[in-house]
């Protein structure tokens, strides 16, 4: 189990999201980087990872919070969505090939 997991209601895993980007924005708040620039993509860049993790379990989040978390993301959400799917797929025709790879080496 994960904090995640203990509590599956909406505003339980919203209120716990909050809290991760609050803890991130502090940390990298009280760092000292030599280059700032590079500090904010980091920082950037952990933020996009938090809101792709909640697109990705959006059922565990009400439509108001992910059309908040929408509007942080360089793309729509059907767009991501249907990203995901065409990622999906091209992994499964990858898995394909591989097995097909396989057998013709063990052959």
């Amino acid at each position: 189990q994960t904090l995640f997991t203990l509590d599956l209601n909406p505003a339980q895993e919203e209120n716990l999201v909050n809290k991760l980007l609050q803890f991130i924005h502090n940390i990298m708040d009280s760092y000292q980087a030599e280059n700032n620039q590079f500090k904010n993509f980091v920082l950037s860049n952990c933020y996009q990872l938090i809101y792709t993790s909640v697109l990705r379990s959006k059922d565990f989040f009400s439509t108001e919070y992910l059309e908040k978390i929408e509007r942080l993301l360089p793309v729509t959400r059907h767009y991501y969505d249907e990203f995901v799917r065409d990622m999906s797929f091209q992994e499964k025709v990858q898995n394909t090939y591989f097995k097909m790879l396989d057998e013709l080496i063990l052959a």
